[in-house]
């Protein structure tokens, strides 16, 4: 699987979908780290770990990294890093590296490093100087500014919101690592019969052979209604002869992307929501033709305005010595929704209180336990 991804590693939407089908296999992605990472995937232990030659701004920077790496050793700290690689950090490199999370290892918070990138970066602009026989120093001066350096401290800031981190690893590292915003919503989805992206243009295995033309395939779902939930990308307006406005954009999932056309009518209805970034429920007609596949979009709805009343149960995996924490943990979230703790592969525990079901409600019991929904 680690080939098969390097394989396409400069193909996004196939780079997502088999970095979809390894986490369905239950092979962990782990993120780029600036002391465990190659250039591209490989294989640790048994998941596999993000490359640095893909991240956003970084390229051929990697190559000194690695370089400096493998001749002395790893890097001990983000002042470390800087040091070692005076000649070739940038702020640009810097950011790429923090929000990618590559630099999680030397601790503290993403949103702490980023806030700590001026003060790194007046230190490297100091020492660089010691370069060029121009410009003069003492030694005392730069001892001072490395004694600076190691006493910067990481400053203790929370973490930015999942939202944030979310998409700074994909704007970044060009994909969801740390987790994903439709993961809050993938035990729901599958009870209101949503497709995948992969649902409506299944990935052929790479095989090294160019598809034909007369070989194309059309979806197994064109012409049929669909319900599908994912990220609104790359938001085009058009406006028509008539001067209305049109959208044609893509919708992202965990397996995929695939293009969607707002007509006038759905457009004007669905304008606010049609926004790069969001996350929308989108109803309509797969059309497959020479031209390619796309959903011709009859209606788009915020995600969080699925119905959640379709639930009958929640099941919670855990011991029969958890049943008290659990009935205590979900008690101010008592409700109607029945409540039961899989202690095994046929006994269950049903907890009296039961629980209401909302989404913040749901959060909190998947924050805290493994749950399905039934």
């Amino acid at each position: 699987m680690c080939g098969t991804i390097n394989s396409v590693i400069s193909k996004q939407d196939k780079l997502t979908y088999y970095i979809s089908q390894a986490q369905d296999m239950g092979i962990k992605i782990l993120g780029p780290d600036i002391n465990k990472s190659e250039g591209t995937y490989t294989i640790e232990d048994n998941s596999i770990r993000t490359g640095l030659v893909g991240l956003r701004n970084l390229g051929k920077m990697a190559a000194p990294i690695l370089e400096e790496r493998e001749k002395n050793g790893p890097f001990k700290s983000i002042e470390d890093f800087v040091d070692r690689l005076l000649s070739d950090v940038n702020k640009k490199v810097l950011e790429s590296l923090i929000y990618a999370g590559a630099l999680d290892c030397f601790g503290g918070s993403r949103r702490a490093k980023i806030t700590a990138v001026p003060s790194i970066l007046e230190f490297a602009n100091f020492v660089k100087k010691g370069s060029f026989p121009e410009i003069p120093f003492t030694l005392p001066e730069v001892d001072a500014a490395y004694s600076s350096l190691k006493k910067i401290a990481i400053p203790d800031i929370p973490e930015y919101d999942k939202a944030m981190v979310f998409e700074k690893e994909y704007e970044f590292a060009g994909l969801f690592i740390t987790g994903h915003p439709l993961d809050q919503y993938e035990d729901v989805l599958p009870l209101h019969e949503f497709v995948r992206v992969n649902d409506i243009v299944p990935e052929k295995e790479e095989n090294g052979e160019e598809q034909v033309d007369d070989e194309k395939e059309l979806s197994p779902l064109n012409g049929k209604d669909i319900k599908i939930a994912g990220i609104i990308r790359d938001k085009k307006q058009i406006v028509t002869k008539n001067g209305k406005k049109m959208y044609m954009f893509s919708i992202e999932d965990k397996t995929g992307t695939l293009k969607c056309v707002a007509f006038p009518k759905v457009a004007e209805a669905c304008e606010e929501l049609i926004q790069d970034k969001s996350l929308v429920v989108i109803k309509g007609k797969v059309e497959d033709n020479e031209r390619g596949c796309q959903i011709i979009v009859a209606s788009i709805e915020d995600i969080n305005l699925i119905e959640l009343n379709i639930i009958k149960s929640v099941w919670i995996d855990g011991r029969e010595e958890d049943i008290n924490d659990i009935a205590s943990f979900v008690a101010p979230l008592a409700g109607p929704t029945k409540l039961f703790v899989q202690t095994g592969p046929r006994d269950c525990l049903q907890v009296k209180a039961g629980v209401k079901i909302d989404w913040t409600n749901l959060i909190k019991l998947k924050e805290r336990y493994n749950i399905k929904l039934k």
